[in-house]
């Protein structure tokens, strides 16, 4: 960690005044009790007023127009694996109180991956939040780490349709896993030097036996690589009719589910931190692009209608469109809803370009910055029965 960088923040952090980012027209915030749209009870800290929808708005739209400010930087597109860790470093001290990380594994490379827990980890309810499975889709591991900060850093203010982020991530706690893939971000990213030489050639054996409809460089296709170091597509991975799945029959870049289920790191990292969990009653799987909103996988009753109602809340607030055909790909979102029963939806982030670039960043931030509040609001206001699945 660059404890000067550290230091810094926090120097800055400790002088900043806790309003001191938004402008309301004089409005100084709302305490949740006086707000019509709150009915969970008292805030969990009333000595602090709790913002409205605009004031809270207003921090997120003042975050993202300073995009090297705080501890994430936007600036750029490739977020890289190292940024990430040191930022969780970061966050973890600043945010020490409400925030912890920790491993769940490594990777097929040798890289750990993490999980982040923002909340109460004693809540009896937990929700997994998976980005950046797919390699080249990186800009949804630096949107869950600007969203983890923007979270921690207004905490006790901040506030989703009346309701304190406070109340809402002391009942429910989130398991988020920023960079599920990040063998496959760091291949995207800086090619085959970052891997081990002897997984190298690999790689440059997909590149020869892939078919592809027009001709690209190996660098181009390096770029908009999908799978892990091993060549398998992780979120093809899952035992959830993994065998019905065609796919490639071979190790590419994308669309190869493996020789068995659950046969890569990575997917089994992701089956042990919901196995550990005592009550996970959803999983939200961070994607790109299309501004579209996966949720039917043939899921039984019991599931069906919460998981769309979810998808559909979603979809009102960041008006991607809801896609109702069913599809089936052993993903970890068809894991979660028919091994598990849990409710789980792919969200995916952007429009009309394989990487998505820098400059889509703020309007994606400013559609989704709320999201993770809203998932816990949403199953908060379900029956207890409904929103408690047991697997």
């Amino acid at each position: 960690m660059k404890i000067n960088r550290l230091l810094l923040l926090l120097l800055a952090l400790a002088a900043l005044p806790l309003t001191s980012c938004i402008q309301t027209g004089g409005t100084t915030g709302i305490s949740s009790s006086s707000d019509p749209g709150y009915t969970s009870g008292e805030p969990l800290s009333p000595e602090l007023p709790v913002w409205s929808a605009a004031e809270t708005l207003a921090a997120a739209e003042e975050m993202i127009d300073m995009p090297t400010s705080g501890i994430v930087d936007v600036s750029r597109a490739d977020y890289s694996y190292e940024e990430m860790t040191e930022d969780l470093q970061t966050l973890a001290v600043v945010y020490d109180e409400h925030f912890s990380y920790h491993s769940i594994g490594t990777s097929a490379a040798g890289r750990t991956l993490y999980v982040g827990v923002l909340g109460n980890p004693d809540a009896r309810r937990q929700i997994v939040v998976s980005a950046a499975i797919h390699g080249r889709e990186y800009m949804t591991a630096q949107l869950t780490m600007k969203q983890l900060e923007f979270y921690l850093r207004y905490y006790d203010v901040g506030s989703y349709q009346g309701i304190p982020y406070s109340e809402l991530f002391e009942q429910i706690c989130f398991y988020i896993v920023p960079m599920t893939n990040p063998d496959g971000v760091m291949i995207a990213q800086q090619g085959l030097e970052s891997l081990p030489e002897e997984m190298r050639p690999l790689i440059e054996e997909c590149y020869e036996t892939e078919e592809h409809d027009v001709f690209v460089t190996f660098e181009t296709y390096l770029s908009r690589w999908k799978a892990n170091a091993n060549g398998v597509d992780l979120n093809r991975n899952y035992d959830a009719r993994w065998e019905e799945y065609d796919g490639a029959d071979h190790p590419q870049s994308y669309q190869y589910k493996g020789p068995s289920p659950a046969s890569e790191p990575e997917t089994q990292a992701m089956v042990a931190l919901m196995d550990s969990l005592p009550n996970v009653i959803a999983t939200l799987c961070v994607h790109s692009q299309g501004e579209v909103i996966y949720w039917n996988c043939g899921q039984g009753e019991d599931t069906r209608s919460t998981t769309r109602g979810f998808a559909e809340e979603v979809s009102k607030r960041n008006g991607y469109e809801l896609i109702d055909e069913q599809n089936n790909d052993a993903s970890l979102s068809d894991w979660s809803e028919l091994e598990r029963s849990v409710p789980a939806i792919t969200v995916e982030i952007g429009k009309g370009a394989l990487v998505l670039p820098t400059e889509q960043f703020p309007t994606v931030w400013l559609e989704n910055y709320d999201l993770l509040p809203l998932t816990a609001a949403y199953f908060l206001s379900i029956p207890d029965e409904v929103s408690t699945a047991q697997f």
